[in-house]
């Protein structure tokens, strides 16, 4: 139902003009056994007043029995206001969108013709790029247009993008995706299969001095600011083994500040961040993970929330941080539970995150009710002192298959 993006650029920012775009979603283990309007609500969130009036309109319905011959739509208040989501359910909606700016860096000298975003290698398959904090690579939440992979397929007339590894919306440097179904393949293969022959480099500039050299490895948990649920959804069988090997290349006694090189071993959702937080270097810039800094109510009580996480798996599994220790599960869910002041902190997550939208509504939509938010106000937590380097394959097996990208080194890095 969606067209083409009609994109405008204005006072340092790529805006987007509301369009509507059509969804459809599988829900996920955890929405199970609620309604609709709780999941869209507190999950999404979406103004229950809002997404009453959808379901009234048959705007956003229920698939049940997915896949199955038994499958049958199910529409209308009458029928979803109190149903229960259930295991084979696929939500389907029809929604006014309303994309969050995203920033525009004027001052970067574009190199390729059509687009703002500076290439770094281009052929019939792949297509690397220097990823501009502030903007994520994929569709997520409510970005749609305004990220990378749908800026680069509106710039370059490109038909379609295969993106293979993610970096922080709010991190830059190698990023690259495929422009084939088969590239984007052996992209994710390589990835997946083959981190033993894979290098990623990243520079950090971290509050204090940092030790020449330092290995640090545990589990990358984290709390969803938006909802108050904690990630990965498997806590009963979490991973432990994320790795990051880190490097002091430079210091300055007046900032008290380094900038250090850093080499994730595996590559968890924030796992760079959380390791530097939790070994006492924070990223100097990092509004989320930095308790030095001006943190919101929200994310000081995420940091406090992990922090209390982590001691908590130090003294029940504290194998989990030995760097030479193999690859195993724990199971967190059931340490969590035995702690109860996690869950009432999460629940407190939840009531500050429904304020603070509350806070950031400016006005209301004619066409579909919702609330506009104010975006101009996160310009200046766009990006942190987080830069993704290099990226480097080693193919043993056919080296043509090889590959090293890697950017300029950012002016950040200069102490």
């Amino acid at each position: 139902m969606s067209s083409a993006p009609s994109y405008v650029i204005e006072n340092g920012l790529r805006k987007v003009l509301p369009y509507y775009q059509s969804y459809k979603t599988h829900i996920k283990t955890r929405w199970e056994g609620r309604t609709i309007l709780d999941v869209f609500s507190t999950e999404l969130g979406q103004p229950p007043d809002v997404i009453t009036q959808e379901i009234s309109d048959s705007k956003i319905y229920v698939l049940e029995d997915f896949g199955k011959k038994t499958s049958q739509i199910v529409k209308g208040w009458d029928l979803l206001q109190s149903r229960k989501i259930q295991k084979h359910d696929v939500i389907f909606s029809i929604r006014h969108m309303h994309e969050p700016s995203v920033v525009v860096d004027m001052s970067i000298s574009p190199n390729t013709p059509n687009t703002l975003i500076n290439v770094i290698f281009h052929d019939h398959n792949y297509l690397v790029v220097n990823k501009p904090a502030g903007i994520p690579v994929h569709p997520t939440s409510n970005y749609l247009y305004n990220s990378v992979s749908e800026i680069l397929k509106f710039d370059l007339k490109l038909e379609n993008i295969w993106t293979s590894h993610r970096l922080d919306k709010v991190t830059s440097g190698v990023l690259i995706l495929g422009l084939n179904k088969d590239t984007g393949s052996r992209l994710s293969k390589i990835i997946e299969h083959k981190s033993d022959h894979t290098t990623k480099t990243y520079f950090a500039r971290v509050q204090g001095y940092f030790p020449d050299t330092y290995t640090y490895k545990c589990p990358i948990v984290l709390v969803n600011p938006n909802g108050g649920y904690l990630m990965p959804g498997n806590l009963s069988k979490l991973v432990t083994s994320s790795t990051t090997k880190f490097k002091r290349l430079q210091y300055s006694t007046f900032l008290d500040e380094s900038i250090v090189e850093c080499t994730p071993i595996s590559g968890k959702m924030h796992q760079i961040r959380v390791h530097l937080r939790n070994i006492g270097f924070p990223i100097t810039n990092d509004w989320v993970y930095n308790n030095l800094s001006q943190l919101t109510p929200i994310n000081r009580l995420k940091n406090d929330i992990e922090l209390k996480i982590y001691d908590m798996v130090s003294k029940s599994y504290p194998q989990v941080f030995d760097v030479g220790e193999c690859e195993q599960t724990i199971d967190l869910e059931t340490l969590i539970k035995e702690e109860g002041v996690i869950t009432q902190m999460l629940n407190t997550i939840k009531t500050l995150a429904s304020e603070r939208i509350e806070g950031y509504k400016n006005k209301t939509c004619q066409d579909c009710g919702r609330s506009l938010f104010e975006h101009e106000r996160e310009r200046d937590k766009s990006s942190i002192y987080l830069h993704a380097h290099r990226y480097k394959y080693k193919c043993e097996e056919d080296p043509s298959n090889s590959f090293d990208f890697q950017t300029p080194v950012p002016s950040w890095c200069e102490l």
